[in-house]
């Protein structure tokens, strides 16, 4: 028999190797070292004894104790004329069954078919609607539901001022009913009743600064009371960059290259197609500045407190408000606005650079959509241009205009 000790002195060999405690009882420990166990067992098949193996569980997780419990009540139910792992098999099948008639197994169900389509900002968008906005509904049998019951939820979002929110919500779960009548789980969606019944929001503006005095005052606001941390720093980039804070906020390591561009994969878009963004050497110095913070994670604006998560948008828009920016004066996402005006009306570039730097959608006079490459040297000393005229009345730390000047000076 296995002893704790026994266990504790297992190390991986160069093949697989099984280690039995008795009554069929064994540990597998793969080559990798991973440490699985298993049970030996016969069933009878057309008169003949059939070998087979039950997984219990991985070591340490399931410990020598509770194997030998598993595996005891394993034997008890070939006492009784039941195949363990068939048993197993059926209990999963009948679990998931009863679980896709709640709509949290249609909800998740959908979701998974959908979720490779989305960017990652409309994932977690998503995601967060499905299983925490709508939670109360997850228990509910599908066949239960009703437009009072679904109201629910979104009356509580209401209530807190989410009327958007609830809107969208209400148009995600409307698709997944949607999903049950196609599956043949439901007859009718329960949710089409609600559709008209919602108020409507008012439209949504940010706060963008599109007259020089006005966006120079929100930049100064932003470089003499911020600091060099993170969420400061993905600041300082966001009227540099002109991405959508979401695309700032999950900027890689990996994705920026030696040339000075950063390509963001599709997946990451709004409009789901690859961008390049030219890196003027302002962004750059304050890019490597955070890199003996976080340069070893995935993230360049990895989240101080969860390391594999990005910094929150909403803690872009606190820092903000403690920098003295009111929300009438500017939002993360605003700069965009304000870029779009004064690169026109001030720098007098042309407007297809633009709006091809905002990622926004560009065709060519016969239809066609611009190359996502297109303008990419214009679109260097556009940039360039714009951050040296963003930064005219500030002024960065010396060791700061040091590393930019010694940048231009390799490039």
């Amino acid at each position: 028999m296995l002893t704790q000790g026994h266990l504790n002195s297992i190390k991986p060999q160069s093949k697989m190797r099984r280690y039995y405690d008795g009554h069929g009882l064994y540990l597998q420990v793969t080559p990798q070292g991973g440490r699985y166990w298993r049970m030996k067992y016969h069933v009878k098949v057309a008169d003949k004894r059939k070998e087979k193996t039950l997984a219990l569980g991985v070591y340490p997780d399931l410990g020598l104790k509770d194997a030998r419990i598993a595996a005891f009540k394993a034997k008890q139910q070939l006492k009784d004329g039941i195949d363990p792992s068939l048993h197993r098999r059926t209990q999963r099948y009948e679990q998931a069954h009863a679980r896709a008639k709640l709509f949290l197994g249609l909800a998740e169900q959908w979701f998974n078919t959908k979720k490779t389509n989305w960017s990652d900002s409309h994932r977690e968008r998503q995601q967060r609607l499905l299983f925490t906005d709508l939670k109360p509904l997850h228990k509910l049998p599908l066949a239960e539901l009703s437009p009072a019951l679904i109201m629910q939820p979104l009356e509580v979002m209401l209530a807190r001022g989410a009327i958007e929110s609830a809107r969208r919500a209400l148009h995600v779960l409307h698709q997944v009913l949607d999903y049950g009548c196609a599956l043949g789980l439901i007859h009718q969606n329960s949710a089409t009743p609600l559709k008209s019944t919602l108020p409507h929001s008012t439209p949504k503006h940010y706060g963008a600064p599109t007259t020089p005095k006005d966006y120079h005052e929100v930049i100064r606001l932003l470089w003499v009371n911020g600091t060099d941390s993170v969420v400061d720093t993905a600041l300082k980039l966001c009227p540099l960059l002109l991405t959508r804070p979401s695309e700032l906020r999950a900027m890689e390591w990996q994705e920026i290259g030696d040339d000075h561009v950063w390509r963001i994969p599709g997946r990451k878009m709004k409009r789901r197609r690859d961008h390049t963004v030219p890196l003027s050497t302002q962004a750059l110095v304050l890019i490597q500045s955070i890199q003996r913070v976080n340069g070893h994670r995935q993230y360049v604006f990895a989240s101080p407190t969860h390391p594999r998560q990005t910094i929150s948008e909403n803690a872009l828009l606190q820092r903000m408000r403690r920098l003295g920016i009111t929300k009438e004066m500017g939002t993360p996402h605003g700069f965009r606005a304000s870029a779009r005006t004064l690169l026109d009306e001030e720098l007098a570039y042309k407007k297809d650079w633009i709006e091809h730097q905002l990622a926004h959608k560009v065709r060519e006079p016969d239809g066609r959509a611009y190359n996502r490459t297109e303008f990419l040297s214009d679109r260097k000393t556009m940039m360039q241009a714009w951050s040296d005229y963003s930064l005219q009345y500030v002024q960065p730390s010396k060791q700061i205009d040091a590393n930019v000047q010694l940048i231009k000076e390799i490039s």
